[in-house]
Order: C-alpha cells, then structure tokens, then sequence
C-alpha cells in the first residue's frame, strides 16, 4: 500500500491511530476526517508480511474513504497432487434422430438370374356360385299334323256328302247321304288349322269329274273356308292342296271333312293332311 499524506491537523492523527483498535463492529458508523487547514497527516504502509482485520487503509473506492484493510495473500503453494477419476455418470438420454440424408444415386441392375423350376400347380379353388338364370325366351310356335283317310276311305260317284274323320278307314262305314257327327273328332288344343293337302290313290275320272274336301269345325265351313279340288284327268295321280286359307279352332270344338262330288269320278281312296299351330 502506498504511503497517503492528509494536510490535517494533529487532531486527525491521533484520531488515525486509534481507528486500528476498534473492532469491525465498531466501525459500522461512517468516521469522517476534517483537520483545520494547513495540519497533514501521514499514514505508513504496513510492515511486509503484517495482516489483521485491525489495520486501517485507505482507498479510493467508494468515495475515498479509509476502510478495513484485505488481508495479504501469501505465495502461491505448489500444486497438490491429482485425484482419482470419479466414477463414470449416467448416460444422457439419446438425442433426436437426425434428418433423413439424400438417396444416393441408384446402382445399375445386376444381370438376371437363371430362371427358377415351375412350381407344381396349386389345388383347383372352389366352384363359383352359379349365376342368376337368364330370362326365357318366347316360346316358340310348334305345330302338329293332323291327317285322316286311307286305302279304305273311298270316295264313289253318287256317293252325295261323305265325311271324312282323323285317322283312317272311319268314312267307308257312312251312308252315301253322310252322317258328320259319326266322324268329328274332338281337337285337345286351340290354334289354327292351314296348310290343307288332299291326296287320292288314284285318277278320279274325266274332264268335268271332281271331288272337292272342306274343313269343317262344328259342322260348318267357316267365314272363310279351307278347301281345295281335284279335277279329273285321265291317267294321272290326283291331288289337291290350299295354303292360303286357315280357320281358328278352340280346345273342344270337333273337326271333319267334308268330301262332296261332282260329275261322274270313279271310286277312289284318299289321305289328307293339315297343320295346327297352337295358339301361345
């Protein structure tokens, strides 16, 4: 510490040297120092190695004011030897991944493998469920054949109305005058009879010779008859057919055929055919 001389009276000496006596406690009061004009005081540095909280410096800290002198600081002693390591701390927790890096560029493809064994084939799965059936179609019209006569149906000259039925050999047993109702035969099914073919087993006679046949349902024509005639013609087999004309028929109602002549024809046996197409 350097020596610091106040221009003070000896009042504030005697007052400096008892300030070292004073306890820190004691010194909690600010002491201020006011010598008359032109007195000094003079404070020395303290002996070297002299320490103690009684000793009373001055400092510029704070206003300039004597204060409790810091106590000296011995020389510095060697450094002591190292401790032992202390044990190892817990491991911190571990930090957040980082971001993902770049894809690298991609590697050219490696050549193809050989190709593998075929494998056995695997169990056949299950049968589907059969699908919705489709919607049926319209039927379709089916049609019948209807026939009569035969080799014993003969047809005569004066034989007046004769009545063919289905089937064969029934009109030999009518009368030359005719009898429809022991012919007619009842028809299952309603539809429509066309396509009338008449055949005869052999040439009915002459020029102006003829049989005409007609479809007949309940005994009677029809508004619009089926019909056809055969016209003699020496030599030749005869036959007749009409397929324009057609008749309506309901299940229950009977059918023949009606046979008429005209002229002189000869005696001859005949066959004939229809078609019938049920109504849908």
């Amino acid at each position: 510490m350097n020596n610091k001389e106040f221009s003070k009276t000896p009042l504030v000496l005697a007052m400096a040297l008892v300030l070292p006596c004073i306890s820190s406690g004691a010194m909690a009061a600010d002491i201020i120092l006011a010598p008359p004009a032109g007195g000094s005081v003079t404070i020395n540095t303290l002996p070297a190695g002299a320490t103690g909280s009684n000793h009373v410096c001055f400092t510029s800290v704070g206003g300039s004011q004597l204060g409790q002198c810091a106590p000296d600081s011995g020389p510095t002693g060697a450094t002591g030897a190292t401790g032992a390591t202390g044990a190892t701390g817990a491991t911190g927790a571990t930090g957040p991944t980082g971001a993902t890096g770049s894809t690298g560029a991609t590697g050219t493809n490696g050549a193809n493998g050989a190709t593998g064994d075929t494998g056995a084939t695997g169990a056949t799965g299950a049968t589907g469920a059969t699908g919705a059936t489709g919607a049926t179609g319209a039927t379709g019209p089916s049609a019948l054949i209807l026939h009569g006569g035969g080799s014993d149906t003969l047809l005569s000259n004066g034989m007046g109305n004769r009545y063919l039925g289905l089937l064969d050999g029934f009109s030999n047993l009518i009368p030359a005058n005719g009898n429809d109702a022991e012919v007619q035969q009842v028809i299952t099914i309603s539809g429509t009879i066309s396509q009338f073919n008449v055949r005869t087993t052999g040439d009915i006679g002459g020029s102006g010779d003829s049989y005409t046949f007609t479809i007949r349902i309940d005994g009677a024509a029809g508004a619009t008859p089926v019909f056809c005639t055969i016209t003699g013609a020496a030599g030749t087999q005869q036959s007749c057919s009409d397929t324009t004309n057609s008749v309506a028929v309901t299940a229950g109602q009977l059918l023949s055929i009606l046979a008429t002549e005209s002229g002189s024809p000869s005696l001859v046996g005949v066959h004939w055919t229809a078609r019938l197409v049920p109504t849908p």
